[in-house]
């Protein structure tokens, strides 16, 4: 009777071993599974991210790019509109400085034509008093 319930045990023990041993590979199966599969979701998440990043920086590349290009547009059309600026200043200049001798000549045409007729007409007077000086 002995050997019978040890063989009965023994059986009921391979048979409990059995079962532990498939759950236990069924588990480890499922934990691979879960492994795998969040294992593979976080490199598609990654490369995701890569992908984004790749993304913000061309997208950061372009918009440097048109900065640049803006602000050398901009820095030419200030250059052009300082150059038509000093132009522009420096015909009014050269157009007031002709104004301005111009005048100045004449002023001194006058200037030397009043000497001339006031001189005139010192001598005239002085050409008088002389006269009536001598009669």
């Amino acid at each position: 009777h002995r050997r019978y319930m040890l063989r009965v045990v023994m059986a009921e023990w391979c048979s409990m071993a059995g079962k532990l041993n498939a759950r236990q590979k069924r588990l480890l199966m499922a934990i691979q599974t879960i492994k795998n599969g969040c294992l593979v979701r976080c490199w598609q998440g990654w490369r995701g991210i890569v992908k984004l990043i790749v993304v913000r920086r061309a997208r950061f590349v372009r918009k440097q790019q048109a900065l640049k290009i803006a602000l050398a547009v901009g820095d030419e059309t200030i250059r052009r509109r300082k150059r038509f600026l000093i132009a522009s200043t420096f015909a009014a200049w050269r157009s007031y400085a002709l104004r301005s001798n111009s005048v100045m000549r004449m002023i001194l045409e006058r200037m030397v034509g009043l000497r001339s007729r006031a001189f005139k007409q010192w001598k005239d007077v002085m050409v008088e008093v002389m006269v009536e000086r001598e009669n």
